[in-house]
C-alpha cells in the first residue's frame, strides 16, 4: 500500500504539471489547467477506490487470490495505446489529466518498488508466469517512466 509520502509527492507533482499547463494555454484560461488538475484527482480517486474500497471485494474470486485490476500488468499493457489515443485524438484536457495522473502514480509506485523485486512483482506483474530478476525490473521500471514522462511532456509542452 502506498505511503502518504508518495501521494503527497503525487498531488505536489499534479499541481506543478498544471501550472504548467496553465502556463502553455495563458492565465487567462484557468479553467483548463483546472480541467488537468481535476483529471489528475479523478486519476488518484481511482486509483485510490481501486485499491482501498473494490480490491477487499473482489480479492477473492472463485477461491484464488485476484491483484489489484488497476496494477496488473494487463491494465499497464492497455494504458499505452490509451494514452496514445488520448493525446492524438481526443484534445480533452481532462482526458489528458486522467491518463497523465494514472501514470504518473504508477510510475511512482514501481519506482519505489523497484528495488524490492517480490513486492514489484506482487503488485505489478502477479499475472505473467516468469521469474524476474533486478534488473529486469528496473528496466521495466524506467521504460515505463520513460513513456510516462514523454506523455506528460506532450501533454505540458
Amino acid at each position: 500500500m502506498p505511503s502518504a509520502r508518495l501521494y503527497l509527492l503525487y498531488f505536489f507533482t499534479a499541481i506543478i504539471l498544471s501550472g504548467a499547463v496553465l502556463l502553455r494555454y495563458g492565465s487567462e484560461l484557468w479553467p483548463v489547467a483546472a480541467w488537468f488538475l481535476a483529471g489528475t484527482a479523478l486519476a488518484a480517486s481511482i486509483l485510490w477506490f481501486d485499491e482501498n474500497v473494490a480490491y477487499p471485494k473482489y480479492q477473492m474470486m472463485d477461491g484464488e487470490a485476484v491483484g489489484l485490476v488497476s496494477r496488473s500488468a494487463l491494465f499497464l499493457l492497455a494504458y499505452i495505446p490509451l494514452s496514445v489515443y488520448l493525446l492524438t485524438s481526443s484534445g480533452s484536457l481532462f482526458g489528458m489529466g486522467l491518463i497523465v495522473g494514472i501514470g504518473l502514480q504508477l510510475a511512482l509506485e514501481m519506482f519505489f518498488l523497484r528495488a524490492t523485486p517480490d513486492l514489484f512483482v506482487a503488485r505489478f506483474l502477479r499475472q505473467v508466469r516468469r521469474d524476474f530478476s533486478l534488473s529486469d525490473i528496473q528496466r521495466i521500471s524506467i521504460g515505463f517512466a520513460a513513456f510516462v514522462g514523454v506523455v506528460t511532456l506532450i501533454t505540458v509542452l
